[in-house]
């Protein structure tokens, strides 16, 4: 029972393709992405969060483009810290080269910071409509999984 639980939430798998990947600063997002991730997968939406995926001994750049690639909806978290994540610039980009490849918009940012601006994210991201966390993870949760069949449908 408790494996199928796991299983359902967060897959078996590294290269099981995934509805959401979560792209994230773990300093200051972790409580955040955890919360929603429990809520997604009792809707059954599959999330890939680095933490959880990552196949030890593996090469990190590559797994984490492969789960960008094969994922449906990427999700970044925006809060005070991400501006200064080499990482989340690195997967941003990996997410807009993607939607340039694909035509497919799918970026969305949830902001958990006070300020939304330029200031915490310039550039694309700052464009974006997104999300804002409200501390209901199961109200954001039903969003995005409108969002994700709005996706799959088309």
């Amino acid at each position: 029972m408790i494996a199928e639980w796991i299983s359902r939430i967060f897959g078996t798998s590294s290269s099981e393709k995934c509805d959401v990947f979560f792209s994230y600063r773990q300093s200051d997002s972790q409580v955040v992405v955890a919360s929603l991730v429990e809520a997604l997968g009792n809707l059954g939406v599959t999330c890939w969060v680095d933490k959880d995926r990552l196949e030890l001994g593996g090469g990190i750049r590559k797994q984490i483009a492969k789960a960008i690639d094969e994922s449906t909806l990427h999700l970044v978290v925006v809060s005070e810290g991400s501006r200064h994540s080499q990482w989340i610039d690195k997967e941003l980009r990996t997410i807009l080269n993607r939607e340039t490849r694909t035509g497919v918009k799918s970026l969305v940012p949830l902001y958990v910071s006070t300020r939304i601006d330029e200031t915490v994210h310039p550039g694309e991201l700052a464009e974006r409509a997104g999300l804002r966390w409200n501390n209901n993870p199961q109200e954001i949760a039903v969003l995005i999984q409108r969002r994700l069949d709005e996706m799959k449908s088309t």
